[in-house]
């Protein structure tokens, strides 16, 4: 059974790291979470980018009716990888919602 995701091309054992490979880290290594990050990209898709404008979808407003702001930017994503921290037009600090909870706006 072979690996399903494409490691660096150096990071068998005993083999210096390329650096310019886009799944070592800053320092050259190839790491778990850097890997677990890219293969949650390729299982499930990033249907958000930091920037893109979002609001709650029905399944949001209907679980979260304590957010008072529906509107909001993606500012990043958390590790899990469906999780986003959306910074809600006139809020302070992001919120952490599921991808579920969310839909993007259209220009």
């Amino acid at each position: 059974m072979s690996w399903p995701y494409d490691l660096a091309p150096d990071s068998r054992l005993g083999s210096q790291p390329d650096p310019t490979h886009p799944l070592t880290d800053n320092a050259g290594d190839v790491t778990s979470i850097t890997i677990m990050r890219h293969a949650a990209d390729l299982r499930y898709g990033m249907p958000f980018q930091p920037g893109d404008r979002v609001r709650l979808s029905e399944l949001g407003r209907e679980r979260s009716p304590r957010i008072p702001r529906t509107v909001g930017i993606v500012v990043s994503r958390a590790k899990g990888g469906r999780v986003y921290f959306v910074l809600m037009d006139g809020a302070k600090t992001p919120t952490r919602l599921h991808e579920t909870y969310l839909e993007l706006m259209e220009d």
